[in-house]
């Protein structure tokens, strides 16, 4: 009995846990939006199954009051069940408006309360605990950057999903009162947390104010050509990048442009500036990408500067050199460029990393997550990146073959067969014989 219970076991981890993720995997490959402004199918499927746990994470969350009683030293545990919404907002958005021409059913269908539901987490004060200690009752009115712009933007999404009205006024007092501080500062930057103060969240700010234009009826064009000001001169370092982290005061550049940084500016400036944005995806390129015989992605660090193995809570780990979020955001961040020579082999990258169950959970990313504060914060990142679409789809760089690293192939290979020899193991033990073989050929 016990040695036929164990075979099951062996069987079925090793469908579950590596011929299917392997399959699954192959399948993608061959998917046409890997390599085109096409939305993946495993983006829509992997949309449906996380969607009903969004929606019941989200609503436990909050329900639990867990945003109070966090510290704002634990960056994970506070910012990333906001960040985590924003990003299956954002996708949700890209899905809707996709929809009908890719032949799929709208994903409001199923998703109308996952929508509210991340929403009305990220507007709730008690999910602000960290930033109200950080800046106190007027952290809705000072500075305070990733979160009101993580506001702004959520309110922005639920409200051109659903058309859901009630929190308009407090999406109107955030975006003429942000607005009006970064035309006010002196070097156009304000800080996310006192002393802190990180350009690439600046950016994401501004997309949040151009993308809700349309909704207030309002026009914030002329500001926001006046607050490139920020991303330029003495701001940018010697690469002409953002840099990581800056003076909110003066602008001057605190360390070296990074990788996570600028793949998250790529993917959220040509909303603002698209040829500024242009430029500053080809020097990202230039300086960051990194392929050879093994894989291929982007540097955490500029080549020939900083460390090649690294960890923090941004970047991830970093392993000789590639980062893993620069890599995963400078997937979205080529998807929005239309760069799909290298959106394909970060995708085959992302996906054979993620190793995709056939429940829907991608292992790897919510392994990578906060498990009691953000479980969902990984696979909502990589839905995310596969439905970003080019900004403009007249510039756009083709893949062609099968360039996928051969890091791939080696994760699909011991998966295949450490997979099969388990299965076969397991078959042994269940049945005390050999599976059958196929007749031979005569």
């Amino acid at each position: 009995m016990w040695r036929r219970f164990a075979g099951f076991c062996l069987g079925a981890v090793a469908i579950w846990f590596l011929l299917f993720p392997a399959g699954r995997v192959l399948l993608a490959l061959g998917d046409a939006g890997a390599r085109s402004g096409k939305v993946p199918g495993l983006a829509w499927s992997l949309h449906r199954t996380m969607t009903p746990r969004q929606e019941a994470w989200s609503r436990h969350w909050l329900a639990s009051g867990r945003g109070e009683q966090l510290s704002v030293d634990d960056i994970s545990g506070t910012e990333w069940p906001l960040f985590g919404c924003c990003f299956y907002l954002w996708a949700t958005e890209s899905l809707h408006a996709q929809h009908a021409g890719a032949g799929r059913a709208d994903p409001l269908g199923y998703a109308r309360g996952a929508v509210d539901a991340a929403t009305a987490l990220v507007l709730d004060p008690r999910s602000a605990g960290w930033v109200r200690k950080h800046w106190g009752e007027s952290y809705l009115s000072r500075e305070n950057v990733f979160y009101r712009m993580l506001v702004i933007s959520a309110i922005t999404a639920q409200h051109r999903l659903t058309g859901e009205t009630a929190h308009l006024p407090l999406l109107r007092a955030q975006v003429e009162g942000l607005a009006a501080e970064l035309e006010a500062a002196p070097s156009g930057l304000l800080e996310d947390y006192p002393g802190q103060c990180f350009p690439s969240d600046v950016v994401a700010a501004l997309a949040a104010i151009k993308r809700a234009d349309p909704i207030l009826q309002t026009d914030h064009s002329a500001f926001l050509e006046r607050a490139l000001r920020g991303f330029t001169g003495g701001n940018v370092g010697e690469l002409g990048l953002p840099p990581y982290a800056a003076s909110a005061l003066s602008g001057q550049p605190h360390d070296l442009s990074r990788g996570c940084g600028n793949a998250y500016v790529g993917m959220q400036s040509p909303t603002v500036w698209p040829e500024p944005a242009r430029q500053w995806y080809a020097r990202f390129v230039a300086h960051f990408w990194q392929e050879d015989w093994l894989a291929a992605g982007f540097r955490e660090f500029p080549r020939g500067q900083g460390p090649d193995w690294y960890f923090d809570v941004d970047a991830g780990p970093v392993v000789h050199g590639l980062g893993f979020a620069a890599s995963a955001f400078g997937l979205a961040a080529a998807r929005t460029h239309g760069d799909y020579g290298r959106v394909y082999p970060l995708t085959a990258m992302a996906l054979a990393f993620s190793v995709p169950l056939a429940d829907g959970t991608l292992l790897v990313p919510r392994a990578l997550s906060n498990a009691a504060d953000a479980p969902l914060l990984g696979e909502a990142s990589v839905l995310y990146c596969l439905t970003r679409t080019p900004f403009d789809p007249s510039a756009t760089t083709e893949a062609t073959g099968w360039n996928v690293p051969f890091v791939v192939w080696l994760i699909l290979l011991a998966e295949v067969g450490v997979g099969g020899l388990l299965a076969r193991l397991g078959w042994r033990m269940l049945w005390g014989r050999k599976p059958p073989r196929a007749a031979a050929c005569r």
